[in-house]
């Protein structure tokens, strides 16, 4: 008959706080997308603020470039959402994104429901969103 020697430390049935390597895979994805949408969308007011201030004869090819920097957001956006929303939010948001003024501010609440997941995961999350090399 063996017994337990009553000088050991308790052993603990916890898990590690760390995330398993799926929910890790997931917040890499999402800080990336996130940041990614982010500094397009700076870009695309920076090529907006360059094209009131262009020469008359530059302004359509500049005007041109924001109109596809335009179109790449919007999908940036839809994936980042597919990455956070369930299917209904999915779709609506997705929706949401064709939607002319209503996409900016879906694209607002897209990246302030990604700061929520990051930081729900202990991820530290700046202005211009989280350091991939800290999660």
């Amino acid at each position: 008959m063996t017994q337990a020697n009553v000088y050991d430390a308790p052993k603990s049935d916890l898990e590690k706080a760390q995330p398993n390597q799926p929910e890790k895979d997931n917040l890499i994805t999402i800080a990336k997308r996130q940041k990614t949408l982010i500094n397009t969308f700076a870009f695309y007011f920076i090529v907006n603020a360059l094209s009131a201030a262009m020469a008359p004869e530059l302004k359509p090819i500049v005007q041109l470039i924001g109109v596809v920097i335009f179109f790449i957001m919007i999908v940036l956006n839809i994936r980042l959402c597919w990455k956070l929303y369930g299917p209904i939010g999915k779709t609506i948001m997705t929706i949401l994104s064709f939607v002319p003024i209503i996409n900016f501010i879906a694209i607002l609440v897209a990246s302030s429901r990604a700061n929520h997941t990051l930081k729900k995961a202990g991820v530290k999350v700046g202005f211009m969103g989280a350091k991939i090399k800290d999660i």
